[in-house]
């Protein structure tokens, strides 16, 4: 029993071991197992995205799919249109094709009719080139006409244009000096060459009562005119004398005439042996005359500035300008002649009570490179000063009229210009006997002074040797 015990043991034993190694197989199939489960896990995963993947991939498939549905609808509907268009052009060729065979038959025809004329048309073409030479003779000599042609026209339409330039600027100083003589207060008539009045201001108008003078003979008016003199004296009613200065001017055409300028004074009434009083000085003519001369002249020189030396209406201008500049050589008693305009910059202040001397010397100023303001009356230019020096662009020069129509000291004005702009270079006009001395203005601080009627040349001048100095 032992024995058997013994050999059961050693079968168990090896069962044991047999059992033991099939449980070691066991564990490492199991372990094969988890590994190949994990594996598959992660493959179900990447299949799990794929599929993911591939819906999104099959919405968006159908969804082209959809859209192709609609564009195939489409297409087909145009190809039901395109073939009822397919079928109608077949038609239309079908006629096409039978109207060119009945025109295939009539260009048979028109070919034998073609061949027949041939013979004719070698004729014609032999006759032709014989002209056709002499066409290209004669259009050689017409090219040559064009090109003549061609260069007249050039030259009339550069003419036509400087002269077009010098008539726009003509009108326009024309109208200019228009307004200046009709806005002067001293009566000014111009006379013809043959002694009618070609034109006159509503100053004189007024002076001599009549509204109708233009067209009439002078002398009808005035019956002790005489243009002979350039300084004379008149009457046409009681108790009212006119200083007379007459101007000669010379048209463009040769043409003589003469300006003539009338300034009212008062007669002095006869003295009575038993009263002795001294007769109130007379008003000098000059005092009427400076405003409007300078004008004129500072309009003149310029409207000279934009014609041609050359032109017509250079030439017209140098005539008023020299008539101009007479009679205001014969108010001051000098001999001044007009040269070139001297141009500057820097910002610049008018102050004057005469609109035309505003507009015009301001034209003139902007013209050679100043920036311009103007003022009327005194409590103005207070103003434009304030408000320049408000947006830090106060005036660097100030051309006042020293006498004003206000009557307020021109020393008292300066002060109150001072005061808004210290560093303010002044220069003072005005008519010769209402000025101080040059030495009296420049203890008052003046930078200079001008007497009026003055050049728009002086005034350059002046202007750009003041705004030198330091």
């Amino acid at each position: 029993e032992l024995d058997t015990t013994k050999n059961e043991l050693t079968q168990l034993k090896e069962q044991h071991i047999a059992a033991t190694g099939e449980l070691d197989t066991t564990k490492n199939e199991l372990t094969q197992l988890k590994e190949q489960n994990l594996t598959t896990t992660e493959e179900l995963d990447s299949t799990k995205n794929e599929l993911a993947q591939l819906n999104e991939k099959y919405q968006s498939t159908t969804e082209e799919l959809d859209s192709t549905k609609n564009e195939l609808a489409q297409v087909k509907e145009q190809y039901f249109s395109t073939s009822t268009s397919l079928d109608q052009t077949a038609q239309d060729l079908s006629a096409v094709r039978a109207d060119l065979g009945a025109k295939d038959q009539s260009l048979v025809e028109a070919l034998s009719t073609i061949e027949a004329l041939k013979g004719t048309l070698t004729t014609k073409v032999m006759e032709l080139n014989d002209r056709t030479a002499e066409l290209e003779s004669r259009q050689q000599a017409a090219l040559k006409a064009n090109e003549e042609l061609s260069r007249l026209h050039e030259e009339l339409s550069t003419k036509a244009a400087v002269i077009e330039a010098e008539r726009v600027a003509s009108s326009k100083e024309v109208s200019r000096l228009k307004a200046i003589i009709d806005g002067m207060r001293t009566g000014v008539a111009v006379i013809s060459s043959d002694g009618k009045i070609l034109r006159s201001n509503p100053a004189l108008r007024n002076l001599l009562g009549t509204m109708e003078l233009e067209g009439r003979p002078a002398n009808d008016v005035l019956p002790d005119l005489d243009l002979g003199r350039a300084d004379f004296r008149t009457s046409v009613a009681e108790g009212v004398e006119f200083d007379v200065r007459a101007s000669s001017v010379v048209d463009p055409e040769g043409g003589k005439g003469t300006v003539l300028t009338f300034s009212p004074r008062p007669v002095i009434p006869k003295i009575l042996p038993a009263v002795v009083e001294k007769a109130p000085e007379p008003p000098s003519p000059t005092a009427a005359l400076d405003d409007p001369l300078t004008a004129i002249l500072g309009s003149v020189s310029l409207a000279k500035e934009y014609v041609i030396p050359e032109g017509r209406m250079y030439g017209m201008l140098k005539q008023i300008e020299t008539a101009t500049n007479t009679a205001r050589n014969k108010l001051m008693g000098v001999n001044d002649e007009p040269t070139s305009l001297v141009k500057g910059k820097g910002k610049v202040l008018i102050l004057d009570d005469d609109e035309s001397v505003l507009e015009t010397i301001g034209d003139l100023l902007q013209y050679l490179g100043y920036k311009v303001e103007i003022a009327r009356d005194e409590e103005e230019a207070i103003i434009l000063c304030k408000q320049a020096v408000d947006i830090h662009e106060p005036f660097d020069m100030v051309i006042m009229d020293y006498v004003n129509g206000e009557g307020t000291p021109g020393q008292q004005v300066a002060n109150r210009i001072w005061e808004q702009i210290p560093q303010a270079r002044l220069i003072a006009t005005g008519p010769k006997g209402d000025m101080p001395p040059a030495e009296e203005l420049e203890s008052q601080g003046f930078s200079a002074r001008l007497l009026k009627p003055y050049l728009g040349d002086q005034l350059s001048r002046v202007m750009a040797e003041v705004m030198s100095r330091k």
